[in-house]
């Protein structure tokens, strides 16, 4: 089978975009693959290699392609699972750092096949949720950040179509009013502000951050961070999972976390029953 699937996870953490890459660097992200210690090396450079073992597969190796300071690490995966064939991938990491927040997003390129997708898609969430933990005592020195960016919630749809139609339900206002109540004043586009006005309550007004064509919309609104990540485990379903994130270290910070988790629910459940109604 050809090695063409790809996922995307993200998480955000609570330190400069420096601390978090030097972080990587001295290989928190692939220790807390949960490989055995004793049977992991990194070489963080441009060229260098990393090997990595567990109970489970006989070996996990690979070599860093892209280093771009505190932004950017684009590596080789390459692994040999017990009694199955083989793959090469590839695994990109972006850091994008905001008000004292850090956004990583994981694109892991070149999987072979849906059993694969899954294995990967669960561990590399719970690398990322590991490695948050492990890190505190690098958080320790932003402890007095007001953006209270410990409370967050990640919820998740398989919607049954194509990931380029499921993209653009999502991006574009004229299709996303149709299944959401709101009037939207634009469609999601890179460094843009644009406002989204429901019946029932004042406007709000949407920043966004980042958008990569079939992959990730991210923007912040009002005082929250919301990540959208796209992926695909074959070419007629498609995985959206929304990551928010800035809520305050209050009760009031904790209704608005519930509600906020209600509404992206709702809109997860509307965008899928919109999509797969469409094909």
């Amino acid at each position: 089978m050809t090695n063409n699937l790809s996922l995307s996870v993200s998480k955000v953490f609570k330190c400069d975009a420096k601390t978090l890459f030097n972080a990587i660097g001295e290989g928190a992200l692939i220790k807390h693959t949960g490989s055995i210690p004793e049977k992991t090396h990194i070489d963080f450079k441009v060229g260098g290699k990393y090997s990595a073992a567990w109970d489970s597969c006989e070996d996990t190796h690979g070599e860093f392609l892209e280093i771009s300071p505190y932004s950017k690490i684009v590596f080789t995966w390459n692994k040999t699972p017990k009694n199955e064939a083989a793959f090469n991938s590839t695994v990109t990491l972006l850091l994008s750092e905001n008000l004292g927040a850090t956004t990583l997003y994981l694109k892991h390129e070149g999987l072979p096949g849906e059993k694969e997708y899954g294995s990967h898609s669960d561990g590399w969430q719970h690398t990322l949720k590991g490695m948050y933990g492990e890190l505190q005592k690098y958080f320790a020195k932003l402890e007095g950040n007001t953006t209270g960016l410990d409370i967050n919630f990640d919820i998740g749809e398989t919607i049954n179509a194509p990931i380029e139609q499921v993209f653009e339900y999502v991006k574009n206002d004229s299709h996303l009013q149709k299944y959401f109540k709101v009037k939207m004043s634009d469609a999601f586009c890179e460094d843009k502000t644009i406002e989204w006005d429901f019946e029932d309550c004042p406007n709000f007004k949407l920043h966004t951050h980042q958008v990569i064509q079939n992959e990730l919309i991210k923007f912040k609104w009002d005082d929250t961070h919301v990540v959208f990540c796209f992926s695909a485990p074959n070419k007629n379903t498609t995985t959206v999972k929304i990551h928010t994130t800035g809520f305050k270290h209050t009760q009031d910070g904790l209704k608005s976390a519930f509600s906020e988790c209600n509404g992206w629910t709702e809109f997860l459940t509307a965008l899928k029953k919109y999509a797969e109604n469409k094909k």
